[in-house]
């Protein structure tokens, strides 16, 4: 029924500055840094074999969860430093 996960990766960020002063140029630049995150997915499906099973018939989900992760970036060299994290929860459907 619980699903926990983790996940990890390299990120990339490129920032492209405009600016509409007069004489003044914008700026470009790029970080790179980590990105990880861990979460949870909670099977849905088995609570309701009835609704499952109609799921299933008309638009062919084989299992469904409740999503609740928790991810972070951290960029580690570049110009412009990057620390952001979040909660977050979604679905996820199996077809």
């Amino acid at each position: 029924i619980l699903r926990p996960y983790i996940m990890a990766g390299p990120a990339l960020i490129i920032s492209i500055e405009t600016r509409e002063d007069q004489g003044k140029s914008g700026s470009r630049s790029n970080s790179r840094g980590i990105f990880v995150g861990t979460g949870v997915a909670i099977q849905l499906d088995s609570l309701d074999r009835k609704s499952s099973w109609s799921l299933y018939e008309t638009a062919g989900i084989k299992q469904y969860y409740l999503t609740i992760d928790y991810g972070r970036l951290t960029t580690f060299s570049g110009d412009v430093d990057y620390t952001v994290s979040g909660l977050s929860a979604g679905m996820t459907f199996e077809f």
